[in-house]
Formats: structure tokens, sequence, C-alpha cells
């Protein structure tokens, strides 16, 4: 039987392009997901052209197929450590990694960790989340990329590497949180309002307060929420400005955070100027209202609105607000 077309066949020729050793396991991957699609349609046509014992060996070569894809992988994980470790490149012989004696990977071998500089932004990104979970487990070197991209030139990656290690609770990201407070993009400077509850705890006043006078929504509700988990009475002066932000959403936050912090007349003033601003709105403007009264626990706002305004789906999301508070 001609096997130039066969999964093993192919297996071959993709072994012999491989260069780096993620490279070579995912294309061998890919050969094995496709092995029982081919084996099933190349059975079907020998079991009606030709005799059953010849379908038999097709099967047969694709589970020796499973085996050998198995065996490579393990290799692989053992030539990428040793590579890394050594400081060395990465490029894997494929034929000795295949005749490799069969052992158990190592839990913590990642060959994310060896191609992690040369992925595209997107790819960082993602990876950033699996190099999080290495790290738990302890592999050091998954957690120096993860400290490495909070200097990465692309200002999502530095994002998505504060919220990472703060979702790893990496006590060390607490020394390097002023300095991301002063980032450029302000995606990179809500995550580090909202790691600042995670890493620095009672520390945080300071950053905090700097952040609470940042210019951007996202980062102000961002560090109000972080001011309400730690109950951080130290910037409370700066919280109170808040309450005469343009932003209808920031001044009912300052307001609720205000209020958890124990001083209660601020949420008078903001509930009045979001009844102003329902009074003038559209149905969108309205809902929007509806939930920043639900912020400030204008219950008794909201009930006249359930009781008076024309449009059902105000009334809908008064009802839930009311349902939400009451509970």
């Amino acid at each position: 039987m001609n096997t130039t077309h066969t999964p093993v066949g192919l297996l071959s020729s993709m072994l012999k392009v491989a260069g780096l050793a993620a490279v070579v396991l995912v294309a061998a991957l890919l050969v094995l997901a496709d092995a029982p699609r081919e084996s099933a349609l190349a059975a079907t046509g020998l079991a009606e052209h030709e005799s059953a014992s010849a379908a038999h060996a097709l099967h047969a070569e694709v589970r020796a197929l499973r085996d050998q894809v198995d065996r490579l992988q393990q290799a692989m994980d053992r030539s990428v450590r040793t590579a890394i470790e050594a400081g060395d490149d990465v490029a894997v012989d494929a034929s000795e990694a295949a005749a490799a004696p069969v052992s158990a990977p190592a839990a913590d071998v990642e060959p994310v960790i060896a191609v992690f500089p040369t992925l595209t932004v997107g790819d960082r990104k993602s990876a950033l989340r699996r190099l999080r979970e290495l790290a738990r487990w302890g592999d050091q070197r998954a957690r120096t990329l993860m400290f490495r991209s909070l200097q990465d030139h692309d200002a999502g990656v530095r994002a998505h590497a504060v919220r990472e290690l703060a979702e790893l609770k990496d006590p060390d990201l607490q020394q390097h949180l002023a300095a991301l407070a002063g980032d450029a993009d302000r995606r990179v400077r809500e995550e580090t309002a909202t790691a600042a509850a995670r890493v620095a705890g009672d520390a945080a006043g300071p950053l905090l307060a700097r952040l609470l006078g940042d210019k951007d929504r996202g980062v102000l509700i961002a560090a109000l929420d972080s001011v309400d988990e730690l109950a951080c009475k130290a910037v409370v002066p700066q919280v109170r400005p808040l309450l005469a932000a343009s932003n209808l959403d920031v001044a009912a936050r300052a307001a609720a955070s205000l209020r958890r912090l124990g001083e209660e007349s601020g949420a008078a003033v903001v509930v009045q100027r979001v009844l102003e601003h329902f009074g003038n709105g559209d149905v969108p403007a309205r809902v929007r209202d509806v939930n920043r009264l639900q912020v400030l626990r204008a219950i008794t706002e909201l009930r006249r609105i359930l009781d008076s305004d024309s449009n059902s789906t105000v009334r809908f999301e008064a009802q839930r607000a009311l349902a939400e508070l009451e509970r």
C-alpha cells in the first residue's frame, strides 16, 4: 500500500521542517487530530473495495501514530527544558525525539516559555494566563517573563501582565505599582488600580490617592472599587471632590464609597443631580440613571419611577433595582 499520504508520512514530513520545539509539537498534534478522520475515510473505502484485514491494518497504523506522538510530546518537553536551563536555542532533532524513551513529562515545562519573546502581541496576551498558572506552581522562569512583560512595548500586554500578577497576588508586584500608575495608557492604570487592593493592602493609600486624581472614568471606578474593598479611610479627602465629577457614574460611585466609609451627606447631592438628568433623558439614558440610583441606594426615588414612568423598560429596570436592594 502506498504510504506517501498516510498520517505517519505526513508526520514525518512535518517533523523535517520543525525548528522550535513548540512548533514541532503543535504540528504533530494537528496531524493526530486529522488522523481519525482520514483513517475513517480510508477504512470505509477499503471495506468497500478491499479486504477487512487491510482496514484493520490502517487502524493499527493510526494507533501506532498516537503512541508515536505521545513519545514525541514527552521528548519535546525534556528537550525544551534542557535547552532553556542551558541557555541554548530550543531546536530539537525530530528523529532523536521520536526515538527517545518514554517518561512522564515534567509538569512545569511549557514550550510557551521558550518562544514567548517571539510571539505576536495577541499571543503574548493569551500566553500570560498560562504563565500565571506555571508561576503558581513555582516556575520562576514563567514568573520572570510576567514581570518583564510589565515593560512590554505594547500597552495591552502590560495591562494583561498587571492583571495576571495581581491574580497571582505576587507581593513583588507592589514595588512596580507606583510606576504603573503613571503609565500613559489608561488600561494599565485601570489594572493598577484594581491590583492595589490585591497586593498593596494597607500600603495602598498613597497609590489610591494618586489614582483618584486620574481623568479616566474606568481608572476612577477601579480605584473606588479598591477603596471599598480595603475600606481605605485615608483617601476620603480624595474621594469627596469626585461627588462633583462631570461623569455621573463616577459621582454615584464616589457617594457610595463615602457612605461605606461613614459619610452620608454626599449621597443626597448626587441623587438630586441624577434626578435632574433623568427628566431630560431618553429611555437608554433613563435606564442608566436607574442604575445610578441603585448604586446610591435611592429606594424612595426608584419606587417613584416604578409607579410613574411611562416606559415599560424603565419601570422594569426600576423594579429589578428595588428587588436587588431589598434582598
